[in-house]
């Protein structure tokens, strides 16, 4: 019983740290289409 709760809680933060990483790179992709953009604009 305790191992299946360890296993459970393991793997839950495991998905909350995959989330988590791809919430950075959502954020990197957004600032970099942003910085990209605004060079476009600016040339």
């Amino acid at each position: 019983m305790t191992t299946a709760t360890y296993t459970y809680k393991h793997r839950q933060e495991r998905h909350v740290s995959l989330t988590r990483l791809s919430v950075i790179l959502a954020n990197l992709g957004m600032w970099t289409g942003l910085i990209v953009g605004l060079a476009i604009l600016a040339r």
